[in-house]
């Protein structure tokens, strides 16, 4: 099923165009408008304390219901992804850090198929503050990042968690 049935311009029936089983973009049969079906940018922290353990979040919200996350989030338009990293931060669990650098970048699904994203990984060092969670955030953890629960939500997490191990090997911080 097209998640965009209906050109924003016109109003006019839209058909997807596929590429594999993957929807592309979306072309207004009516006025010949195009929609792209781009992926959605988010921006997460693996957060690193003292003791080498990281920050795990607890969700509170779906997709992934009661799992366990990395703390971030949709970047909003027109803003830059560390300002986007430093206000997810400071909204789901009001402590600071100083953020080290990129680990990479991993495509993923957020809620269903049609919700593609793309996600900016970074590596940040917890410099202090009393962790709040925020109203998206039920609980924290802090774990050894080779002993992760069972329960974590999103396959790019833990691509990004596979990343930061290997940045830490083969860097030996």
């Amino acid at each position: 099923m097209p998640l965009f049935s209906h050109c924003p311009t016109c109003g006019g029936p839209t058909i997807p165009q596929f590429e594999g089983e993957s929807i592309q973009h979306y072309d207004c049969s009516r006025c010949g408008f195009r929609f792209y079906s781009n992926p959605a940018p988010t921006a997460t922290a693996i957060i690193e304390n003292a003791a080498g353990e990281i920050l795990l979040t607890k969700r509170v919200i779906e997709p992934y219901y009661g799992c366990w996350d990395l703390p971030g989030g949709y970047i909003k338009n027109g803003e830059a992804p560390l300002a986007a990293l430093a206000r997810e931060i400071r909204e789901e669990l009001r402590l600071q850090v100083d953020v080290l650098g990129l680990i990479d970048i991993f495509p993923d699904v957020y809620a269903d198929p049609h919700s593609h994203t793309f996600n900016l990984f970074y590596r940040a060092r917890y410099l202090g503050g009393d962790i709040r969670p925020g109203d998206d955030v039920g609980d924290y953890c802090w774990v050894q990042p080779s002993q992760l629960p069972a329960e974590m939500a999103f396959n790019c997490v833990r691509q990004a968690i596979s990343a930061y191990l290997n940045l830490k090997l083969s860097s030996h911080v």
